[in-house]
C-alpha cells in the first residue's frame, strides 16, 4: 500500500511538469520554461498594433510564432499574452490568471487572432508581453522551442519615456530553490516508489 501511495504522489507531481496543451496559467508569465530555454530561432510576429494607440479604439491583432520545430501531430504550439491596459476579446484564446492563452481546440496552430480595445485614458503606456512556443506534439516538453517579445505602446498624451520591456527569462533565486526542491522530492519519492 505504501508503495502505491508513493507512486501516486510521484505521478501527481509529474503532471505539474508535463505539457499543457489546454493553456498555461500564471506559471507562464515569465516564459515557457517547461519547454527548455528561450531560443533565438523562434520568432514572434505581432501585427495590427499601433505605434501610438487612440483611446477606445479596437485593433485587430494577429500573433504568429515560427520556428524550425515540426510537429508530428495536430498539436503545433501555444502562447501566453499579457496586457497591462485595455480589454481583449477573442475566440482563439482563453483568460487564465489575467493572461490570455491557447485553448485545447486552438493548439493546432501557431497563429492566433484577437481584438484589443485600447483604454479610454490617453496618457498611459501600454505594455504587452508575448511568450510563444512551438511544439513537436509528443505531449512532452522535449524538442520544443520558445521565445518572448515585449511591446510598448504610448497613448497620445503619455509624457514618460518609452522603453523596451525586459523579457529576459532568468529565474529569481526563490524560483530556482523551489524548482530544485521539487525535483529532489520527486526523485526521492520515485526512488521509494520503485524500491522493494
Amino acid at each position: 500500500m505504501k508503495r502505491e501511495l508513493l507512486l501516486l504522489v510521484t505521478l501527481m507531481l509529474l503532471t505539474n511538469v508535463t505539457a499543457r496543451p489546454g493553456g498555461i496559467d500564471n506559471l507562464g508569465n515569465n516564459g515557457c520554461a517547461c519547454h527548455g530555454g528561450s531560443d533565438e530561432e523562434v520568432t514572434i510576429e505581432v501585427t495590427g498594433l499601433p505605434s501610438e494607440y487612440n483611446s477606445g479604439i479596437s485593433y485587430n491583432v494577429t500573433i504568429l510564432i515560427s520556428s524550425p520545430v515540426q510537429s508530428f501531430t495536430d498539436v503545433e504550439g501555444g502562447m501566453r499574452i499579457l496586457f497591462n491596459h485595455g480589454e481583449v476579446t477573442t475566440n482563439d484564446l482563453q483568460l487564465i490568471d489575467d493572461g490570455w492563452t491557447q485553448l485545447n481546440s486552438t493548439n493546432d496552430r501557431r497563429i492566433w487572432n484577437l481584438t484589443w480595445n485600447a483604454p479610454e485614458e490617453d496618457d498611459l503606456l501600454v505594455e504587452i508581453i508575448v511568450h510563444g512556443n512551438t511544439v513537436n506534439g509528443d505531449n512532452t516538453t522535449d524538442g520544443d522551442m520558445w521565445s518572448s517579445i515585449g511591446i510598448s505602446i504610448p497613448g497620445p498624451s503619455y509624457t514618460g519615456e518609452v522603453t523596451d520591456i525586459d523579457v529576459n527569462h532568468e529565474l529569481d533565486t526563490m524560483e530556482v530553490i523551489a524548482g530544485a526542491m521539487a525535483l529532489t522530492l520527486l526523485f526521492i519519492l520515485a526512488y521509494f516508489a520503485v524500491r522493494d
